[in-house]
């Protein structure tokens, strides 16, 4: 929903906000007509121009996950809340209500669904941008990793590993070219690769990263031989010993060697932000709000066609 006109045409001087929404009992008053605005493009919108919902949980805890999030607001009128119960949407009342108050949720309920209908007019087709799309595939990779670990899925999990190791020693590459010609330069062919253009291998990448010494000689034994491993799964499962109960060793494998690349990469970032040179630079803090960003960035490599959204935590009386 950003980028589009929101915050001037929404009538949230009239719904305000709740700076500390108190606990107060209520129900539904009304739903939206349209049912093709989904709970998560209403908490985008919500989100854009009041900021995270106030959730209405002082001293209180949920009993389950059928509502997920909640703004109340104040007009003239009362108290309302728009909220989402078993993945859709609704706006009720809060302590008590009235005549002018279901008016005011009507109002609430139209003025959500132009605006939500306005912001999808208002998109516009994002320009690719291929370093973007490089960057937003490390934060993805891992969790979809962690989805991997927790579901079992040892093969996901080699192909993932393998995947991460690549990106991460192609961004050696360009940290160590960038600290040695003293720029931001990126050699593009080492993010990405055009359908019918020249690219470098992981076999290639592995070689370039051992050359230039950013890599030790055992650890780029470690690296080739995990990858005939990971062909050995991927392509000859038929025709080699290979066996899925070797995978659970060879995943112990990776994450070493992940976390010894790693650090290369930070040790590399680190020299960058020392010597003020090349495109890693040292800034504040990141506030919750700009994780939540960057997390929805991280998502769209995973699928661009959902809208992503990070909930504030509640507290729920049962685990999920």
């Amino acid at each position: 929903m950003k980028g589009t006109k929101n915050d001037s045409q929404f009538p949230k001087e009239y719904f305000k906000l709740l700076k500390d929404a108190p606990i107060m009992s209520g129900s539904k008053i009304c739903g939206p007509t349209d049912n093709s605005i989904t709970a998560d493009e209403v908490y985008l919108l919500l989100e854009s121009i009041y900021g995270e919902p106030n959730l209405n949980t002082k001293g209180m805890v949920f009993i389950d996950k059928k509502t997920t999030w909640e703004w109340v607001f104040e007009t003239k009128n009362g108290y309302l809340a728009c909220y989402d119960y078993k993945n859709n949407w609704s706006v009720g009342y809060r302590d008590k209500i009235n005549e002018g108050l279901k008016e005011d949720a009507k109002k609430l309920v139209s003025a959500i669904t132009n605006a939500v209908k306005m912001a999808k007019d208002n998109i516009k087709e994002e320009s690719f941008s291929k370093s973007s799309n490089f960057l937003r595939a490390f934060g993805a990779t891992r969790i979809l990793l962690q989805r991997a670990h927790k579901e079992g899925f040892l093969i996901e999990g080699i192909v993932l590993y393998a995947s991460l190791l690549d990106g991460l020693l192609r961004i050696t590459l360009i940290l160590k070219s960038q600290l040695d010609a003293k720029d931001d330069t990126i050699d593009e062919l080492f993010i990405f690769q055009d359908e019918n253009g020249p690219y470098y291998t992981e076999r290639q990448i592995f070689k370039f990263v051992h050359c230039k010494k950013i890599i030790n000689k055992k650890l780029h034994k470690e690296i080739n031989s995990l990858y005939d491993q990971r062909n050995k799964i991927i392509h000859r499962f038929f025709l080699t010993d290979i066996e899925y109960g070797h995978l659970p060793n060879f995943l112990n494998r990776y994450e070493l060697a992940y976390q010894e690349v790693y650090k290369v990469v930070y040790d590399l970032e680190s020299e960058q932000i020392k010597q003020g040179v090349g495109m890693t630079v040292a800034g504040p803090k990141m506030t919750q709000n700009e994780k939540n960003q960057v997390l929805k960035e991280l998502h769209k490599k995973i699928d661009s066609t959902k809208s992503w959204i990070v909930k504030p935590k509640r507290d729920y009386l049962f685990d999920e």
